[in-house]
């Protein structure tokens, strides 16, 4: 029986263990904020119950929830509790385990990447910076703060200066912001209210504590949505990188960590590095890497940028996109996809979610038993003790270049 913890959202986040443990499971029993992209890797025909608990809507009540883990455990499957950010972060991960325990289950614990921290990253905001704060408090906002009963200190988060995580506050985001004010945080202080964190369409609104309510009023926010109050928020004008779409063409997942695992299953990787762009002295791929299309089954492309590289360099050879008419193409991400599909060549397999152990189960699927050889172009400036180290394992480097 593993809790496991899926991430913020970005299905990209997933620590490799949980991706593992959804991939070994007899069963998955799935919260509303786990991306069903990660459900996609768990084996064809298992169930998969979904027991999610959204504001207004709840498909099954805790105690429900709590004898469905056991009695699935006691059947002998093995369970995969998937639940949003990590288990024992707001996600009743530690009522569930004390059932579990309580009743005689081994478990585990799976940590997952908390939204706490990973949706600031995302929005570019650090929750401490040295000489800005040096602690954060994170605190459900799921109680009303008016009433005297609320199991939240509100007025002594009030008179720290210390950065403040809200989750799960949008509904009584106004009587936050108000209860913050009255217990002594200045009204200027800058407050940040983040929506979708980690998802393509997660959106960051900012003001202070003032106007934050009527700003996020503004722009009808719907939750999921986190609010961050504190000083840390003014280096988002600096730090903001993913709503700019820094990565959006250029998410690259390291080949050399494809390699390995490849490797680690007994395939040959015959790996083609790529020097610095600028080097124009050095030809990007030569000879060799093309010479061994005749025994390549797979090109695996881990970025957009590498496909150009290929390309360009490939066309420079003489030879077009013919050349690869006997081999089956994979793309690490849909970004990378949608770069080979503009060099007229639709990708055999995607990786939805840009993880390299997902990528190497399904090249793993298609190999039918048979040892395949992989070319895997496009990796960043490879190092001569990295492609040392993976010939000291057994993997086939050609064109290995340091720059």
């Amino acid at each position: 029986m593993s809790l496991v913890g899926a991430g913020p959202g970005d299905p990209g986040l997933i620590t490799v263990r949980g991706l593992r443990r959804i991939m070994e499971a007899d069963v998955v029993v799935y919260d509303s904020l786990v991306n069903p992209v990660l459900l996609r890797h768990a084996r064809a025909g298992i169930p998969l119950f979904y027991v999610g608990k959204r504001r207004g809507r709840l498909i099954m009540a805790q105690d429900a929830i709590n004898a469905l883990l056991v009695s699935m455990a006691r059947e002998g499957k093995r369970v995969c509790r998937l639940k949003g950010g990590d288990p024992f972060v707001f996600g009743r991960g530690g009522e569930e385990s004390l059932a579990l325990a309580g009743a005689g289950v081994p478990f585990e614990i799976v940590p997952g990447v908390s939204s706490a921290v990973a949706v600031p990253c995302y929005a570019g905001i650090p929750v401490t910076h040295r000489g800005v704060s040096s602690a954060f408090h994170v605190v459900t906002g799921h109680e009303n703060p008016a009433h005297t009963d609320s199991s939240v200190d509100w007025d002594r988060l009030a008179q720290s200066r210390d950065t403040l995580v809200v989750m799960m506050g949008l509904t009584h985001l106004s009587g936050i912001a108000r209860r913050l004010r009255q217990g002594g945080r200045p009204g200027y202080t800058p407050a940040a209210v983040i929506a979708n964190g980690t998802l393509p369409e997660q959106e960051t609104i900012v003001g202070t504590l003032d106007t934050i309510a009527e700003n996020v009023a503004q722009k009808a926010i719907v939750s999921p949505a986190i609010l961050i109050v504190g000083d840390v928020v003014r280096l988002r004008e600096s730090l903001s990188w993913f709503e700019r779409g820094a990565c959006a063409e250029n998410s690259e997942v390291p080949a050399f960590e494809l390699i390995s695992l490849l490797d680690a299953r007994d395939i040959d990787a015959c790996a083609a590095w790529r020097a610095d762009a600028d080097v124009s002295g050095h030809a990007l791929f030569r000879e060799p890497a093309f010479q061994c299309l005749d025994r390549v089954s797979w090109i695996v492309f881990a970025s957009a940028t590498g496909v150009d590289a290929f390309f360009d360099r490939l066309n420079d050879s003489g030879m077009d996109a013919r050349a690869l008419s006997e081999l089956r193409i994979a793309a690490l991400d849909p970004a990378t996809a949608n770069r080979l599909r503009r060099h007229g060549i639709c990708p055999d397999l995607i990786s939805p979610c840009a993880s390299a152990a997902v990528l190497m189960e399904s090249l793993l699927e298609s190999r039918n038993g048979r040892r395949k050889v992989f070319l895997l172009p496009g990796v960043e400036t490879a190092s001569a003790d990295l492609a040392r180290g993976l010939r000291s394992q057994g993997a086939e480097v050609v064109a290995a270049y340091t720059g």
